[in-house]
C-alpha cells in the first residue's frame, strides 16, 4: 500500500528528531489509531484487513520501509 507522501514526511521527520526505534513504535501506534474500539489484536487485525486488504504487519512493513527508503534518500542524495 503507498501512503501519502504528507505521512511518510511526518515519519521522516520525527526520525531525524528521536531515532528509529521511537518512530517504528509510533508508526505501529499509528497503524492501530483507529482500530482502538475494539478490545482484541484479532479484531483488530481482521477490521484492518478489511479495510486495507493486508494484514497490520504488512502495512508496517510498507509504511517503515517507505520512510526509511525518502530517509536513505536524503542521507545519500545530497
Amino acid at each position: 500500500m503507498k501512503f501519502h507522501e504528507e505521512t511518510i514526511n511526518f515519519f521522516v521527520d520525527m526520525e531525524e528528531a528521536n531515532g528509529w526505534s521511537h518512530t517504528s513504535y509510533r508508526i505501529l501506534q499509528y497503524l492501530q489509531a483507529n482500530q482502538i474500539e475494539f478490545s482484541s489484536l484479532n479484531s483488530i487485525e481482521k477490521k484492518i484487513e478489511d479495510r486495507f486488504g493486508t494484514s497490520l504487519a504488512e502495512l508496517f512493513r510498507d509504511l517503515t520501509e517507505q520512510v526509511e527508503n525518502k530517509i536513505n534518500k536524503q542521507l545519500y542524495d545530497e
